[in-house]
């Protein structure tokens, strides 16, 4: 019950400063980790053609889970400047039979721009949140959504940096369709040169 989790989270901060210990969340270990350790793994390049053009498509894998991320790859994206990036979570229903703009407003983008990078993550893998999780965290704030919550949110952002990382993309231009805060992708060597809502 919750008096039982608020006695539990009392204690151990006691034990920790009786033993002069220091505490970090779940999220911090996981952050640590992911700032540290490589979990994303290439394991298959391919040519894509798309409305936007031919792209070179890559598949991720994680340690976690037997299924694949996948990012798009348009043009030389290698160390440039302000890559436009559009980190997109699977859902099967939405992306095959609903709404497909933000995916060709982002397709658009990288064509004017002559390049860009579409990651498509798998929902439900670990570290992919489900997009319910994240649209409710989204509209109660970071500060009010659990740590448990606030963890796998961290994880997408791990996840997407690390593919991005992959691709030896250090400075972004965000394509999202609403304001999001990504706190915390320095730790990652990437940089958010400026969002634009698509």
């Amino acid at each position: 019950n919750d008096d039982g989790t608020v006695q539990r989270g009392k204690d151990v901060s006691e034990f920790a400063k009786v033993h002069n210990l220091k505490m970090i969340s779940v999220a911090d270990l996981i952050s640590y980790r992911q700032r540290r350790e490589q979990l994303v793994r290439r394991v298959n390049e391919f040519t894509v053609t798309t409305s936007a053009g031919e792209a070179r498509g890559l598949a991720f894998s994680t340690p976690f889970d037997p299924v694949q991320h996948l990012a798009l790859v348009f043009g030389k994206v290698r160390d440039a400047q302000a890559v436009p990036v559009c980190l997109h979570r699977e859902s099967i229903l939405s992306d095959v039979f609903g709404d497909k703009a933000a995916i060709t407003s982002a397709l658009e983008q990288f064509t004017e721009e002559g390049c860009g990078v579409l990651v498509y993550l798998r929902e439900g893998a670990a570290g992919v949140p489900s997009s319910a999780l994240s649209e409710a965290a989204d509209e109660a704030g970071e500060g009010a959504i659990s740590e448990a919550e606030r963890a796998e949110l961290w994880r997408e952002v791990g996840l997407g940096a690390q593919i991005l990382r992959d691709l030896g993309i250090t400075s972004i231009k965000l394509l999202a369709s609403r304001e999001r805060q990504y706190v915390g992708l320095a730790g990652f060597g990437l940089e958010i040169e400026e969002t634009v809502i698509i």
